[in-house]
């Protein structure tokens, strides 16, 4: 078994109140809602290069504000870190639905605290076919009432950055396993 970091090419943050504006080079991720209404959602993505199977991924980052449960999902569409928003993913691609394409299904969740890292297991299946993973932050029932939030630094701080952890085997046989014939 081999246990690798990976760092994110990229990440961002979206927002429905300035829903055509780009955070790209924001050092954090903002998600969660307000009273205006408001919604904030975060984007992060990795390059998967691995030769194995994996058997275990953990994504990692650091939250110095947080008073409300987060969501990770699955997002559907590629985004440009520089680009995207709450209405586009690419400066010419809109979302199927604004706010990012993703997957209803919640891959992990994590509850509330503050300066601390939040650890979110993805499953493995979640990496089928994918050179590229992406994810979607939000905050657990966003139409619940306002003002709560979650804060995390994002790949452009200096300090604490996220990543994601991946154990993996490696998917060459070994002898003598491999040589094994039935008779």
């Amino acid at each position: 078994m081999t246990t690798i970091t990976i760092s994110p090419t990229k990440d961002t943050k979206i927002r429905y109140l300035v829903p055509n504006s780009n955070y790209g080079s924001d050092t954090s991720i903002q998600i969660g809602t307000s009273n205006a209404p408001d919604f904030l959602r975060g984007l992060i993505a990795f390059n998967i290069q691995i030769d194995g199977i994996i058997t275990k991924a953990t994504l990692y980052m650091y939250k110095y504000y947080f008073d409300a449960v987060c969501e990770l999902h699955l997002l559907n569409s590629d985004f440009n870190e520089m680009e995207a928003t709450w209405n586009k993913s690419t400066s010419t691609t809109n979302w199927i639905m604004p706010g990012g394409d993703y997957e209803p299904t919640i891959l992990s969740i994590d509850t509330l605290g503050t300066a601390i890292w939040s650890a979110f297991d993805v499953p493995i299946n979640s990496f089928m076919g994918r050179g590229t993973i992406e994810f979607l932050l939000k905050i657990k029932d966003e139409e619940l009432p306002p003002n709560r939030y979650a804060y995390f630094y994002s790949k452009e701080s200096t300090i604490n950055p996220p990543y994601l952890e991946i154990t993996y085997t490696s998917s060459i046989c070994p002898q003598p396993i491999c040589d094994l014939t039935l008779s």
